[in-house]
């Protein structure tokens, strides 16, 4: 294989700026992937063991790059992953094999490994990713299958759309009644991001990021992508920590008085049936992930003690009709907001905003 020689994330540069070039080919792609937990054995050891559980059928080998010792080369079958793994808490694993692939590899590996998780972004996000370059594609996608009594009755939308007019054309369409809870914005496409003073010149790229901090681009550098990357994961930090210092709830106010309140979600579309909403929401599967203990307390109120099976941490999550109410705690992560928004998102109703604070 030609990635056999990589000796240094330079060389590793080279090669997947020389791929990204290729048409006849899949464009390079970065999955950002949230670590929660630290590993308790080495890297290598649980890399190497979480993507054999993932992709059992495949011979898999890991390994870090001679010259840089925290990017890994990982081999499964005739797929090679690069994780990038300098950031602890944030890894990046690049590819170039096929998206569906190697995104069923790593589903698989995120659903079975406790405290590693996709960087969700929300639409709030996708939209600001959106204003860094000339925007010239979108992806929709939603479904209401994880709720529904029937699955395949479900309401159901995936479309996507590209070119210059994109931004009108997803204007049209959620103005729509009939897609105004549908239309979850899940990939947002951008010509040339960050061109504006101080970018990297003469050089061209159109990169996509999805709802699931995948970042896919086709140009002359993956330095640029690498750019659009970084300009993305800070994105997601920021968020992150703005859920964490100024809506955190649980915990002494700056004062030291008290308890902030709790982070309140308008749900949008009132839900029918509380109960079955709770059950489904609280089953521990994916793709929320929660464990919880639902007991009614009134004809609209169902409070959950609930356990997060990706950050390790308990809550307490009040839900109504039509809203829902977080008490997270002082050691919940501020991601845990971020990954429940978007996946209400895209299975509940796509106008669901990031929460804001009850007095």
């Amino acid at each position: 294989m030609e990635s056999a020689g990589i000796r240094s994330f330079r060389e590793l540069a080279n090669e997947l700026s020389a791929g990204m070039q290729h048409r006849n080919r899949p464009a390079v792609k970065t999955f950002l992937i949230d670590v929660r937990t630290p590993p308790h054995q080495t890297t290598q050891d649980f890399l190497r063991q979480g993507l054999s559980h993932a992709s059992p059928r495949r011979r898999i080998t890991v390994g870090p790059l001679p010259d840089s010792p925290t990017v890994y080369r990982a081999r499964l079958g005739k797929l090679t992953m690069w994780v990038d793994t300098t950031d602890e808490s944030f890894w990046e694993i690049h590819t170039l094999d096929d998206t569906a692939t190697v995104q069923s590899i790593l589903g698989s590996w995120v659903a079975q490994s406790p405290g590693v998780e996709y960087a969700w972004f929300p639409q709030e996000l996708l939209q600001q990713a959106a204003e860094s370059g000339e925007f010239v594609g979108f992806g929709l996608r939603y479904t209401r299958e994880f709720f529904a009594d029937e699955p395949e009755t479900a309401d159901a939308l995936s479309m996507r759309v590209a070119g210059t007019r994109a931004r009108t054309a997803l204007v049209e369409l959620q103005r729509q009644a009939a897609f105004e809870r549908t239309s979850a914005l899940s990939m947002v496409r951008v010509r040339d991001p960050l061109s504006g003073p101080g970018s990297l010149a003469g050089e061209r790229i159109t990169s996509s990021l999805s709802a699931q901090g995948r970042i896919t681009s086709r140009g002359e550098s993956f330095e640029r992508h690498r750019a659009f990357l970084r300009f993305c994961a800070h994105l997601y930090r920021a968020k992150c920590n703005e859920a964490k210092a100024f809506l955190g709830s649980g915990r002494f106010d700056e004062s030291g008085e008290g308890l902030s309140g709790p982070l309140r979600i308008d749900l949008r579309t009132p839900i029918d049936d509380l109960v079955d909403f709770c059950g489904r929401l609280f089953s521990g599967g994916e793709p929320f992930r929660l464990w919880g203990f639902p007991e009614r307390r009134g004809n609209d109120l169902v409070v959950a003690p609930t356990y997060d099976r990706v950050s390790g941490e308990a809550l307490t999550i009040e839900v109504a009709s039509k809203e829902m109410r977080l008490y997270l705690g002082p050691r919940v992560p501020g991601s845990f907001v971020l990954r429940l928004v978007s996946l209400l998102q895209h299975h509940h109703d796509q106008r669901v905003t990031f929460p804001v604070r009850l007095p």
